[in-house]
């Protein structure tokens, strides 16, 4: 279980989504009052493990994703176990999976097929 802040509240679960301007701790939605209403949704992760990680805008984790991190920003994480897309650059410690991204990617190791629409370095 991981922890992260969302718009300044910290909650507490395995997987977090943001759908529409709306997150999604555990499949559940957070309450109305800590939703936001502007477009962008600011959330830092800052400790533990996740199993997955969807996030419309960038992402920034201090910790490791036990399993997949999709994101049409940038992606910068620790280890990430599973596969990780982003719509924008890519700078991780190592992936398990597959690295898709549609700006640079920039790993230590990635274990699965790497994609960019920049470079790449390992």
């Amino acid at each position: 279980m991981g922890s992260c802040t969302v718009n300044g509240k910290t909650y507490h679960g395995n997987n977090i989504s943001v759908v529409n301007n709306k997150v999604y701790i555990d499949g559940k939605a957070i309450e109305e009052g800590d939703q936001t209403n502007s477009d962008k949704v600011n959330i830092t992760f800052t400790e533990g493990t996740f199993e997955r990680i969807e996030v419309v805008g960038d992402v920034e984790i201090k910790g490791d994703v036990k399993g997949d991190v999709s994101a049409n920003g940038s992606i910068n994480c620790n280890d990430i176990t599973g596969n990780a897309n982003s719509g924008g650059s890519m700078n991780c410690d190592d992936i398990g999976g597959n690295a898709n991204s549609g700006g640079s990617i920039n790993c230590d190791d990635i274990k699965g097929n790497a994609s960019a629409g920049g470079s790449i370095k390992m």
